[in-house]
C-alpha cells in the first residue's frame, strides 16, 4: 500500500526558500550556540544557593529530595546531622531558602538550630 496521493504529490519536490513576510520573520531568527558561561545573572543564583547549602550544614542541617515509589511526587525534608527528619519542606520553602532567605524555624523541631 503506497502513500496518500497528497503525500506522493509533495515527495522530491524542490525544496523553495518563502517570499513575502514569512521570510522576513525566518531571515530574523538567528541559532546560537551556547555560550561561554552562564549569564551573570544564574553564576549569581548559584552562588546564594552554595551560600546557603554552607549556611544550613554549618548548622548541621540538609535538605533531602526524595521520591515516592510509583508515586510520582517529591518529598522534601529537612534534616540534621544524624539523619533525623525535622520538617517537611513545601518546593518554595526550598526555593526560598536555596535564594538565600533565612530558614524559618518557628514550627520545626527544638532540635533546629538558628544562626547566631
Amino acid at each position: 500500500m503506497g502513500a496518500p496521493a497528497a503525500v506522493r504529490r509533495h515527495v522530491g519536490a524542490p525544496l523553495t526558500p518563502p517570499t513575502g513576510p514569512a521570510a522576513e520573520v525566518d531571515d530574523a531568527v538567528s541559532i546560537d550556540t551556547f555560550p561561554a558561561a552562564p549569564p551573570p545573572e544564574v553564576l549569581a543564583a548559584i552562588e546564594r544557593g552554595l551560600s546557603a547549602s554552607a549556611d544550613l550544614a554549618g548548622r548541621g542541617l540538609h535538605v533531602s529530595f526524595t521520591s515516592g515509589a510509583g508515586e510520582g511526587r517529591l518529598a522534601l525534608t529537612l534534616h540534621d546531622h544524624h539523619g533525623t527528619e525535622l520538617s517537611g519542606l513545601t518546593p518554595s520553602q526550598v526555593l526560598a531558602l536555596a535564594d538565600g532567605e533565612p530558614l524559618d524555624t518557628t514550627r520545626m523541631s527544638a532540635n533546629v538550630h538558628q544562626p547566631d
